[in-house]
């Protein structure tokens, strides 16, 4: 990446999941449980990783269709985001990992005086916890989690 690339170029923003980090071992880790808890078949993490990117709501509605729910109502939806949420605390940091490389790039970007941002649908009290055990926790300026905005990714008004 040269200087003259960059020309004009201030800040970059990451999505976190999927983009800087793979989180699928964790993600299908605590969608399993939260499953396995209301008495659902579990699913696989090929599924599970094909199945983020809208965030958590989305990815246990379709956990749950997949599972043979026809009807995802409300309520059950919230006691498996709440049983899902209860054990992602410990397993968002177990089971992510940086995908190879992107320490160094992101150094690289920053050697260039570059603002890094995050803009990922992950609810925020997830996100520091991930950041610090992946050792990227001072990289970032700015950090928006899904519960940070009105509208969660994608949408592009949160893009500059």
């Amino acid at each position: 990446m040269t200087e003259k690339k960059l020309k004009g170029i201030r800040a970059i923003a990451f999505d976190l999941d999927g983009t800087l980090t793979d989180s699928a071992v964790g993600l299908t880790e605590a969608t399993n449980y939260a499953l396995k808890a209301k008495g659902f078949p579990t699913v696989d993490k090929h599924h599970v990783t094909i199945w983020v990117g809208n965030g958590v709501d989305m990815l246990l509605k379709r956990a749950l269709h997949h599972s043979g729910v026809k009807d995802v109502t409300d309520t059950l939806l919230k006691e498996v985001r709440d049983l899902f949420d209860e054990c992602y605390a410990n397993s968002v940091k177990t089971g992510s990992n940086l995908f190879p490389h992107v320490k160094e790039t992101l150094e690289k970007l920053a050697s260039y005086s570059l603002s890094l941002g995050i803009v990922t649908n992950k609810p925020t009290p997830f996100i520091q916890p991930l950041l610090k055990q992946l050792g990227i926790d001072n990289d970032f300026s700015l950090v928006l989690g899904g519960d940070d905005v009105k509208q969660k990714n994608p949408i592009q008004h949160h893009y500059i």
